[in-house]
């Protein structure tokens, strides 16, 4: 956040973005979204969970991106929750490694599902060379 206070662009910014450091003295936008991935990290290590919808705090982040809130009192929010971060992080449900087993297992059925989903389509409306076409052709992503 550093560069985006008190008119130091550095050539990244957009025009709005360079119009909040200009009305409030920092840019409103990414300071919403520090205080925001704090306390999302804070969750996902003490609960095990990503929680998208802020129902509960939603305002506050409106509030950040609208200037409601001084640059010190951001910088003092963020300071305490990179701390209440760092005692999550000691005390997290999250396991040490990933589960790499599990993972495999979710991400073969996650393709499975998908290619078996298209190939119904596909058969469904008689073009049964199309399978392999539509599937191995498809600009979606998979397999690159």
């Amino acid at each position: 956040m550093r560069k985006k206070v008190r008119f130091e662009h550095k050539g990244y910014m957009g025009e709005k973005r360079k119009q909040l450091v200009k009305r409030f003295g920092y840019d409103t936008r990414d300071a919403s979204h520090l205080i925001r991935l704090l306390n999302m990290g804070s969750e996902i290590l003490l609960e095990g969970k990503v929680n998208v919808y802020r129902e509960n705090d939603a305002q506050m982040y409106i509030d950040i991106k609208q200037g409601k809130w001084t640059l010190d009192r951001v910088k003092k929010e963020a300071k305490m929750l990179f701390a209440h971060a760092k005692h999550c992080y000691d005390n997290t449900v999250l396991p040490a490694e990933p589960e790499l087993k599990k993972i495999e297992e979710t991400l073969i059925y996650m393709l499975y599902d998908y290619i078996h989903t298209k190939m119904k389509l596909v058969m469904d409306a008689g073009e049964e060379y199309q399978v392999i076409t539509s599937v191995a052709e498809s600009d979606d992503g998979i397999g690159e």
